[in-house]
């Protein structure tokens, strides 16, 4: 890449780099290459009450089961969801 001097758009850096090393495939990634996730953070709010990491005592972790399963406290005997 030292060696060229200039830059402008993808296709330099892909040519550079698949110059240098012998045997080495360089992959461009275009648009349709990238997912858009959706975004499940939840921030803490008073209607919600979600319980901060601190707080928790013990956790639970059944297979199949999406949400945590968590007590505050040692003498809960269910736990929360």
């Amino acid at each position: 890449m030292r060696q060229k001097k200039n830059i402008f758009d993808m296709e330099d850096p892909v040519h550079a780099l698949g110059s240098v090393v012998h045997g080495v495939c360089v992959l461009q990634m275009n648009f349709g290459d990238f997912l858009e996730w959706n975004n499940l953070c939840r921030t803490r709010t008073h209607s919600n009450d979600i319980p901060l990491f601190k707080d928790i005592v013990e956790v639970k972790f059944m297979k199949g089961e999406r949400k945590l399963l968590y007590k505050t406290s040692y003498a809960e005997e269910d736990y929360k969801k």
